[in-house]
This record gives C-alpha cells, sequence and structure tokens, in this order.
C-alpha cells in the first residue's frame, strides 16, 4: 500500500498541492509503519492536510496539535 501525504488549497488539496511524506509497502517488502510517528511537520493555517492512499484496503489517520 502507499499512503501520502500532501499540503495544498481546495478540496483534497487539489490547488498547489506539496507532498510532505510517502510511505509505501509492497506484499515482498517492509510494511507500512504502525502506530504514532511524529512528523514534526508545520502546516500553515491557510493550507489543508490531506492523506490519499492507493487502494481501499490501506487506511491512514493523522491526529494534529
Amino acid at each position: 500500500g502507499v499512503v501520502t501525504i500532501t499540503q495544498g488549497t481546495g478540496a483534497n488539496c487539489v490547488t498547489s498541492p506539496v507532498v510532505l511524506f510517502t510511505f509505501t509497502a509492497t506484499a515482498s517488502g517492509p510494511q507500512l509503519p504502525v502506530g504514532t510517528i511524529p512528523l514534526g511537520t508545520i502546516v500553515p493555517a491557510t493550507k489543508a492536510l490531506c492523506l490519499t492512499t492507493d487502494a481501499a484496503t490501506t487506511s491512514a489517520r493523522v491526529l494534529t496539535q
């Protein structure tokens, strides 16, 4: 599975998207990280933070402060 974390504007960060992180795993390779992973990223208040996955079977959650 692939999880991409993006910042941008508009619905689903489609306007001016900037990819911040991409996590990738394959059936024969490493698995996606599980648990809390502090990213230490600041997203301006004028931007949205979006997650996209490559499949309906891949899930992810963002906790922000």
